[in-house]
């Protein structure tokens, strides 16, 4: 059940096109607002149920350090959801 919960490379490359899609590029960074985050969350939602709910917790965007409109990085946070898929399967 635990190997279930586990986003695969898969999954977390559909993740990383839905982050793309409702990011902004900013010079060489893509960045992603809290609108965006939630809108890939209810996306990634659809597509592979609630098994992502831990990934989009309004407490995790928090952790992210914001620029001074909202948005954090899009790829460290895609760069976390890998790392927390690869710990979890140790």
């Amino acid at each position: 059940v635990k190997q279930e919960m586990i986003l695969d490379d898969q999954s977390l490359h559909d993740i990383w096109q839905l982050l793309e899609e409702f990011s902004k590029q900013d010079g060489d960074q893509l960045k992603i607002n809290y609108d965006g985050f939630s809108q890939v969350a209810n996306k990634a939602r659809e597509m592979f149920g609630g098994m992502v709910d831990p990934c989009f917790k309004p407490s995790l965007f928090a952790r992210f350090a914001q620029d001074s409109d909202g948005y954090i990085s899009a790829t460290l946070f895609a760069a976390h959801l890998s790392m927390r898929a690869h710990m979890q399967t140790l």
